[in-house]
């Protein structure tokens, strides 16, 4: 699974990476495990630094709020944010996410970029009968499964800002997580189906039944 979706407007995101842009910012090796220190050359902040702490407890409160990125990721939890800088010549080469992190197993990855004015530096994944690149634009997230072989390719002109993160999912696993998605889209056509034909009520949840099968299978993925 792989989504990119807009999180903030340009403006909104720019707002974010000008104080970005102001904290004290350590060698993204600090936080990277095994051959991943060899591989990896950014620059990075996370919530120990208290000056970005607040930014990021608003950042993570935003996704928390947004209806999309719920339904996509069903967060329990959303772990180990942090910003990342990619000066010209940074990258990350092809490695796997952790499984865990903050001691909690992670589910999905994503990355939220703040700025698009550079070159190089794409997200690529790589799902195995096919590579997938992504340059999103400033404000646009992309989320995707946390076992999926990546990397930031090598910024050529300019630097990429962006912020990352993971998912402790209230459903675990994908192939749960995509029947629970395809439902609620099925159940959001015949909402508008039904309220095109003004058969709907306002306030009305939806068919009872589709309803109640939803219901039921978040309660039997949940991990």
């Amino acid at each position: 699974m792989m989504k990119l979706i807009r999180l903030y407007t340009a403006e909104n995101a720019q707002r974010i990476l000008d104080a970005a842009r102001e904290l004290e910012l350590k060698d993204g090796r600090e936080t990277a495990k095994g051959y991943a220190k060899n591989i990896k050359n950014n620059l990075q902040a996370g919530s120990s630094n208290p000056k970005a702490a607040p930014l990021l407890a608003q950042i993570q409160k935003n996704l928390y709020d947004d209806a999309r990125f719920r339904f996509l990721t069903f967060p329990k939890l959303i772990l180990s944010l942090r910003f990342a800088h990619y000066p010209a010549g940074g990258k990350y080469d092809w490695h796997f996410d952790n499984a865990h992190m903050d001691a909690r197993r992670a589910d999905l990855s994503f990355t939220l970029f703040l700025n698009d004015d550079y070159e190089g530096g794409e997200l690529e994944m790589d799902f195995g009968h096919f590579k997938s690149r992504v340059k999103g634009k400033a404000g646009e997230i992309v989320i995707y499964d946390t076992g999926v072989r990546h990397r930031v390719n090598p910024v050529t002109k300019g630097e990429r800002w962006c912020l990352v993160g993971w998912v402790h999912s209230l459903i675990p696993l994908p192939a749960d997580r995509r029947i629970v998605q395809l439902l609620g889209e099925e159940m959001q056509a015949v909402r508008k189906a039904r309220a095109s034909a003004a058969e709907d009520q306002e306030g009305e949840d939806g068919p009872s039944a589709l309803h109640e099968i939803y219901q039921y299978l978040c309660r039997r993925f949940s991990g």
